[in-house]
């Protein structure tokens, strides 16, 4: 390549979204292109121009950028390294990182379904058999008219989106079908994080991806390939799912709440395991216990625990049962643990509990 001695590697890098994660996926490439030495070109508009004029002039080195589509790759200028970032590889002939997204769509699918969702669609303009394959989705639903006409009358069922904005129109798309989001259709994303100062009325479930680890892998992948020639392809991982109101389903919540306090309080002397109670709802241990979370606010066992210190100060403000009986009532029959238990959960004793409650000095003071 012409002035290769008298220049650095240059690399040309599509930064055309301007998105917060875009632009904190750049910033971790940029810092492994300083290490590695290179020079780099941030372009967002004219790219395929850019790419042509920079290459006649022999001082373009590599691409990292969005392709689209092989179709576009293969009428690039051929001495140039490309390496492709969108959401799906484009095939064999380029080097890229890519989201995982048949693994991020089974940990999604398993999150939905444990939200009471029975099934799933994809919308999205372009094909997505990744996202398809791992949510196990029925179909997918490539025009706003297409998700319209097939959402009317439906219940149950969440449409994932893999960008945020995509889960945005969907939300829009049903709401003007008279869908409610989340208790009759739910909307799920990927790639999310800053959704809440986009939209005031309601927040995303999303799926976050680690965009500046993938802007140092896409760095990694192209020193891999000027060192040993050799193309790679790399699929990241998700960092976790954000639960927000587009997917919980209230109604449900609130039937889990309902179900859990009748059962604790016929069995309080001797409760069932977690396990138990997340069975009678119909749902896994981890998803009983995030639903709870969601509609309680606290942990299956904190619950538990006000339920028990709730009878207690029923039983002794309105029965005259001992307060040993009162113990064994609630599941602590040792007198010493259930008088500690209470202490620290209301400051006094049950003996003083009992007195005040009933008007009478203490004799021993």
């Amino acid at each position: 390549m012409k002035y290769r001695n008298a220049q650095q590697f240059r690399v040309l890098y599509d930064l055309s979204g301007r998105r917060q994660e875009e632009i904190e996926q750049y910033q971790g490439f940029l810092e492994s292109a300083h290490q590695y030495g290179w020079e780099v070109l941030a372009v967002s508009e004219q790219i395929e121009t850019q790419i042509r004029n920079l290459s006649e002039r022999g001082i373009l080195d590599a691409v990292v950028a969005n392709f689209v589509s092989e179709t576009w790759l293969s009428t690039l200028p051929d001495e140039v390294h490309y390496i492709h970032m969108g959401l799906n590889p484009l095939g064999r002939k380029s080097s890229c990182v890519v989201w995982n997204l048949e693994r991020i769509g089974q940990e999604l699918s398993e999150h939905l379904q444990e939200m009471g969702y029975g099934e799933v669609w994809v919308f999205h303009p372009q094909d997505q058999p990744l996202l398809q394959k791992g949510l196990k989705a029925s179909v997918q639903y490539r025009t706003q008219e297409s998700l319209r006409e097939a959402c009317c009358g439906k219940e149950g069922v969440c449409v994932v989106s893999p960008t945020d904005y995509g889960a945005r129109l969907a939300i829009s798309v049903l709401r003007s079908a008279g869908r409610d989001v989340p208790n009759q259709m739910g909307v799920a994303a990927v790639g999310g994080r800053s959704l809440d100062a986009v939209l005031s009325d309601i927040s995303i479930t999303s799926v976050q991806v680690p965009y500046r680890e993938k802007g140092t892998a896409l760095a990694d992948v192209l020193y891999h390939e000027m060192s040993t020639g050799h193309q790679q392809q790399v699929r990241m991982p998700l960092l976790r799912i954000r639960q927000g109101y587009s997917t919980q389903l209230q109604g449900r919540a609130a039937s889990v709440l309902g179900r859990v306090e009748a059962l604790l309080v016929s069995t309080m002397s001797n409760p069932p395991p977690v396990e138990e109670w997340a069975s009678r709802c119909g749902m896994s241990r981890r998803g009983f216990e995030r639903a709870f979370a969601t509609e309680t606010g606290c942990t299956p066992y904190e619950f538990l625990l006000r339920l028990r210190e709730q009878e207690a100060k029923r039983l002794l403000e309105q029965t005259t049962l001992p307060v040993a009986r009162i113990g064994e009532a609630i599941g602590i029959p040792d007198p010493p643990r259930f008088s500690a238990f209470f202490k620290k959960r209301t400051g006094r004793s049950p003996s003083k509990w009992k007195e005040q409650a009933m008007g009478q000095p203490h004799l021993n003071r």
